[in-house]
């Protein structure tokens, strides 16, 4: 029978109050086999919090640490924590970073294959081709048996903790005496897993059916021997929904066809022609404007395809081209792929799963499968693994996450954890004489929007960030701004690339040391969450309006799936995400004990009781018309 650890392995010399009683939970719902949603404020160190109980339980009961995370620049935390405690108690602890495939990639010319990388690993891997992969586990009897020396070899280099940047160059540099044999890095980090008693993973690693059925196979591992700690869970349900979904267009369907008319392939051009006059016919039968969009069933797809295409065995052979087009043409891209991709999820018979076709501005017209339940992937692990910790300093209210991934009511314990940043770090303000609400808003309304937040930002000594609720809203605001402005003005774009996203940021940390930079951006983008701005790097935040997703067809069939299984379908699916959006975009200010500085949410609703019950109790937010004054004589430093 397992117990709770007669000490909780810690690698600092003290914990905070509110980490303890983080600790102290995570610790009796793993001696009970339940689960914890915790939504623990930023600042309370829930890493340690999480990874300190479970591994001390997982030490003692022989269990396996799942720590999974949306990005691999969040690895290295947990991997530090692992780390330590190895350290400071002689544990003999084993943590192997683990990230996909492709980012572990040698190979001299698949390495920089994008979407297509997986098939081409995958056909070289079968044709033989891949010389790391064959001193790793061997082609023949002969080379597994070295290749499993080689694997034993490379082991005793690595200490308690295996990063995969480490991996990688091992790997690559692996000698046999003089003779250099470069390893799969991946390979090798499978094999460093199988007696690791900490995995530092990514979400797809185990939500992924297909990647969690071969992972846990390689690391002759069960789920239910599986601690599974799933860290910014509040990202969770959107990713497994997207890892459901897929779309065909016909733009999609026109470069399939040039990359076909590479490979002198006449027949399949025919049917992808025959798909883009079934998806126009379509579109002119359906979609009425203004709405540009319809739900539409599998047969009535099928009745324009008359019969005429075997969409599985054009998917079978799309996939196929599309290899050969990749290797043709020496490119990690086909979109002939995520043709068949498309094609292949088409044929699901998920019930919590819709298709909408969509006529686009660019004239184009799309078919897109959405699923709307993640529990259909989340309900299966989560009742397997020994217990489930999800964690978040976004994740209100607790119950919702707990019930939309599918979390077991009387196994599952919902908390909520306060952090211990010095209360006065932090001014957070509500200004209620506005609103974005779509009846408000007038070119009368951006005007006070943009002369307020001009004269929040004249207050705050150094940079501020300014978050919309769309870039619609962000351009129109910007467009009345006042042209006189002390402060630099930097503006996110729509569709930026992540090098412009790069630039951008750069911009802004070093006018931080100077009078100071407006950056305006957009509450559902990439710049509004994982994130950091330490010190002076930004001291103001101000949340612009509610960041609601727009009303599309996808959104109010979600609003009606939650609505039909929960009962709180309006809350699930519209409100409650938009003020997990707003909480992250005000989150930048305040990332450690150190940092000081000014939130303001500039919307009538966030007065409103359904909206206020949303918001972290133990945050004490201002109700002003004049947070200049507030702003005013706050100390910054």
């Amino acid at each position: 029978m397992s117990s709770i650890p007669e000490k909780v392995y810690f690698r600092f010399d003290q914990v905070r109050k509110p980490q303890k009683k983080l600790i102290q939970d995570i610790a009796q719902v793993l001696h009970s086999g339940q689960n914890l949603v915790a939504h623990a404020s930023v600042g309370l160190g829930k890493t340690d919090a999480a990874l300190s109980p479970a591994i001390s339980y997982a030490l003692q009961n022989n269990k396996k640490v799942l720590f999974l995370t949306p990005k691999i620049s969040q690895h290295e935390i947990a991997l530090q924590v692992c780390e330590d405690l190895s350290l400071k108690f002689d544990l003999n602890l084993k943590a192997v970073d683990l990230v996909g495939r492709k980012y572990m990639c040698i190979h001299p010319l698949i390495k920089t294959a994008e979407q297509g990388f997986y098939e081409l690993c995958k056909k070289v891997r079968e044709k033989e081709q891949c010389e790391m992969y064959g001193n790793s586990t061997g082609y023949s009897k002969n080379q597994i048996l070295q290749a499993r020396e080689h694997l034993t070899q490379i082991k005793k280099r690595f200490s308690s903790t295996a990063r995969h940047l480490d991996i990688k160059h091992k790997a690559k540099n692996f000698r046999v005496g003089e003779e250099l044999k470069p390893l799969c890095p991946y390979e090798v980090a499978l094999d460093l897993g199988k007696k690791a008693q900490v995995l530092v993973a990514d979400y797809y690693h185990i939500f992924n059916p297909e990647i969690q059925r071969v992972l846990l196979a390689r690391l002759n591992v069960k789920l239910e021997d599986c601690i599974l700690i799933v860290d910014e869970a509040h990202n969770l349900p959107d990713r497994i929904r997207k890892l459901l979904s897929q779309s065909l267009s016909t733009s999609l369907l026109d470069r399939g066809i040039l990359e076909l008319e590479k490979l002198n392939h006449s027949l399949l051009i025919q049917d992808l022609r025959k798909l883009i006059i079934c998806l126009e016919s379509l579109s002119a039968k359906k979609i009425i404007s203004p709405a540009n969009e319809s739900l539409i069933t599998p047969i009535e797809f099928s009745e324009f395809i008359s019969g005429e295409l075997d969409l599985k065995l054009l998917a079978e052979e799309l996939r196929m081209q599309s290899i050969e087009y990749m290797e043709t043409v020496n490119q990690g891209y086909s979109s002939l792929l995520t043709i068949a991709q498309f094609l292949e999820k088409w044929f699901t018979d998920e019930p919590s799963v819709i298709r909408v076709l969509k006529k686009h501005p660019n004239r184009s017209t799309s078919l897109q499968v959405r699923a709307l339940d993640p529990r259909t992937i989340s309900e299966n692990i989560f009742s397997k693994v020994h217990s489930t910790i999800l964690m978040s300093g976004t994740l209100l209210p607790t119950q919702m996450y707990a019930d939309v991934l599918g979390l077991d009511p009387e196994n599952t314990v919902c908390q909520e954890y306060s952090g211990d940043f010095p209360k006065e770090n932090a001014l957070h303000l509500i200004v209620p004489n506005l609103s974005s609400r779509y009846s408000q808003r007038t070119l009368s309304q951006y005007v006070l929007f943009a002369e307020k937040i001009f004269s929040i930002a004249e207050k705050i000594p150094g940079n501020t960030a300014v978050f919309f609720p769309s870039f619609n809203f962000l351009n129109t605001v910007l467009a009345q701004f006042p042209s006189i402005n002390r402060k630099k003005i930097l503006v996110q774009k729509e569709n930026m690339s992540s090098s412009e996203k790069s630039e951008l940021l750069n911009a802004f940390r070093n006018c931080s040391q100077k009078q100071g930079a407006l950056l305006f951006a957009c509450a559902n983008g990439s710049l509004s969450e994982g994130i950091d701005f330490p010190g002076y790097d930004l001291l103001g935040a101000i949340v612009v309006g509610v960041p609601l997703q727009e009303l599309s067809l996808e959104v109010q069939c979600l609003i009606d799936y939650y609505e039909d299984k929960f009962g709180s379908g309006w809350k699930y699916a519209y409100l409650y995400p938009a003020i997990v959006r707003a909480l992250q975009s005000a989150g930048r200010v305040i990332r450690s004990e150190k940092d000081r500085g000014v939130i303001v949410f500039l919307d009538e609703r966030y007065t409103w009781k359904n909206y206020k019950t949303c918001l972290p109790k133990d945050i004490s937010f201002i109700e002003t018309l004049e947070p200049e004054k507030l702003i005013e004589n706050f100390k910054f430093n």
